[in-house]
C-alpha cells in the first residue's frame, strides 16, 4: 500500500513552498502591510504558483554514461535543451508525451501551494486584515 502512495510525494510543491517561506520574511517587514508590500506578496504568490505549475512539465532521464538530462514534455515527446550539441539520445517513451493528466497534476499542485501559502500567518495578517473601528 505504501509503495502505491509514495509517488504522490513527487506531486507536492515542497520546493516551491520552501522557496516561498524563505523569501517571504524579506518582503513581510515586521508586519508592515503598505500597498507596496501587499503588491510584492501578491507577485511572490503568483511567481511561485507559476513555477509550481511549470515544473510539472519537466522530466529527467539518464543518458549514456549515466549522465542526467532534463527536458520539457511536449505533444511529440521529450524536448531536451541543447540536445543537438550534447549528442543525447532522447527516449521515445509514452510517459514523456504531453497529456491531459499533466495539466490536472499541475493545477492541483499549484492549488495545494496556494492553499498552504495563504494559510501562513504573515499572509493572513497582511492580505486578509480586518478593518476594526474602535
Amino acid at each position: 500500500m505504501l509503495s502505491k502512495t509514495s509517488p504522490l510525494g513527487n506531486f507536492l510543491p515542497t520546493g516551491t513552498l520552501l522557496t516561498f517561506e524563505m523569501v517571504l520574511p524579506s518582503i513581510y517587514k515586521n508586519g508592515e502591510c503598505s500597498h507596496v508590500y501587499v503588491m510584492m506578496i501578491h507577485f511572490l504568490l503568483f511567481l511561485c504558483a507559476i513555477f509550481c505549475f511549470f515544473f510539472h512539465f519537466t522530466h529527467s532521464f539518464h543518458g549514456l554514461y549515466s549522465n542526467l538530462y532534463y527536458g520539457f514534455v511536449t505533444p511529440t515527446g521529450l524536448s531536451v535543451l541543447k540536445s543537438g550539441l550534447l549528442d543525447v539520445v532522447v527516449p521515445k517513451d509514452h510517459r514523456f508525451r504531453l497529456t491531459f493528466t499533466y495539466f490536472i497534476r499541475a493545477i492541483i499542485s499549484a492549488t495545494v501551494f496556494l492553499a498552504i501559502a495563504v494559510s501562513n500567518h504573515r499572509i493572513t495578517n497582511c492580505l486578509f486584515r480586518q478593518n476594526t473601528k474602535t
